[in-house]
């Protein structure tokens, strides 16, 4: 799944950002999230975890921030 994507996927009609600032932010932000959901969901296939994890429509945002929501 990829930044673009991902936006049109779980925004009503695409997520979209007040600056191109702050969608630059957010994409690191859910690039990071991916990155740890597919290292946990390898371990997970080697028997190291007891579930797997997926990227869903919080992925862009920091746990401060996923609070308020």
């Amino acid at each position: 799944l990829e930044f673009e994507t991902w936006k049109v996927k779980y925004g009503k009609t695409g997520k979209t950002y007040p600056s191109t600032v702050e969608e630059a932010k957010r994409k690191e932000i859910w690039l990071a999230t991916r990155k740890m959901v597919t290292e946990h969901n390898k371990r997970a296939e080697n028997g190291l975890e007891s579930f797997t994890m997926g990227v869903n429509h919080f992925a862009d945002l920091v746990w401060v921030c996923f609070q308020s929501h």
